[in-house]
């Protein structure tokens, strides 16, 4: 009876051996999808911490990781600069101008969108290559390595473009030499003389400089002389845009010893035409209408002083006081002197608030 037993037994396995192969070959991923969904379940129950063995590896993370292994960035400590303790790092500098944003008489100041290139050598970037051909990286790598600080003097607002991504970008060559290149917009002084105006022309400039490394450790300069400087046709409303010239010098600073200092230095002359429209026609036009007091008879004293005085003197009034705020603040506080002291403008009172 057992020997028969066992006999069924070994028959019914013989039977369904081949229908566990039929399945299991018809379902190979059946066991991957139970271990993502078991790395899935894992993952809401611990916090969010997921065993790596079961997490699938990410190819977009296995290329970085590829490339700072190349790059040695784990291997040095890039808070200090190239060649510490040696010469000063030669960094070159060419700007491309994009635009003249704006030119503000009564802040003094410019806005100018450039592209902002750096050049320089770090050998702990060098890296193998059979094709001698550079590699390119955005602003997460530029993090982690060192890059000169250079910064605008006299600046009041600055920012680098973050659209669709920040305006940054780095490239490493096999030998170690870098470009490192951002797309920046400043808003920076620029000190104005209005003794000349309409007729003036201003001498406005952009400087550059390291903010922390001095000529012993960072030397500045135009990287190609002067066709370092490149600029886009640029159209202003009010001024003619003579000359784009970069030029070079020494800072001193009584704490910190001297700094190389680079200069983009432009010149604006102002459009004449605008104010003779707005200024210099209107006012002969005046001048010409106070004439006509001489053709009226000289008896004729009210008619004389109403037309050739009093009306000559409210054009006047409202014509000053309507260009007034159009004007810079020296030439607006001329005006406002004048004023006063013909007595041409009525101030109103304040208000006198009387409790009852």
């Amino acid at each position: 009876m057992r020997v028969a037993l066992l006999a069924f037994r070994l028959m019914c396995l013989a039977w369904l051996w081949p229908i566990t192969q039929l399945n299991g070959s018809h379902f190979p991923n059946k066991r991957r999808h139970k271990e993502m969904y078991i790395g899935e379940n894992t993952k809401q129950k611990h916090g969010g911490r997921v065993n790596l063995k079961m997490k699938k590896l990410d190819s977009t993370k296995s290329l970085l990781i590829k490339s700072e292994q190349l790059l040695r960035i784990e291997d040095h400590d890039f808070a200090m600069r190239p060649g510490f303790g040696g010469s000063a790092i030669p960094v070159g500098i060419d700007v491309q101008v994009e635009s003249i944003d704006s030119i503000s008489e009564v802040n003094m100041d410019f806005t100018m969108t450039l592209y902002l290139r750096h050049y320089w050598q770090d050998d702990r970037l060098a890296f193998a290559s059979s094709n001698n051909k550079s590699r390119t990286f955005d602003s997460r790598l530029v993090k982690k390595i060192w890059v000169p600080d250079v910064f605008f003097v006299h600046s009041k607002r600055s920012f680098i473009h973050d659209t669709t991504m920040e305006n940054i970008m780095l490239r490493v060559y096999p030998d170690g030499n870098i470009l490192y290149s951002v797309r920046v917009t400043v808003t920076a002084l620029c000190s104005m003389d209005f003794s000349s105006f309409p007729l003036d022309t201003q001498n406005c400039s952009l400087e550059l400089e390291s903010y922390a490394y001095n000529e012993n450790d960072l030397m500045l300069y135009w990287k190609n002389g002067n066709d370092s400087l490149r600029t886009d046709e640029i159209v202003l409303s009010q001024f003619f845009i003579e000359d784009f010239q970069p030029s070079f010098g020494l800072a001193f600073y009584s704490s910190t010893g001297w700094y190389n200092r680079l200069y983009i230095n432009f010149i604006l002359r102002r459009h004449i035409f605008f104010f003779m429209l707005q200024t210099y026609f209107p006012t002969m036009l005046m001048v010409m209408l106070s004439w006509v007091s001489f053709w009226i008879d000289r008896r004729a004293v009210p008619a004389r002083v109403s037309l050739g005085t009093e009306t000559m003197c409210q054009n006047v009034h409202y014509y000053i006081k309507y260009i007034i705020w159009q004007q810079p603040p020296t030439v607006m506080k001329s005006f406002r002197l004048l004023l006063s002291s013909f007595q041409l403008t009525k101030y109103e009172d304040a208000p006198t608030y009387v409790q009852t």
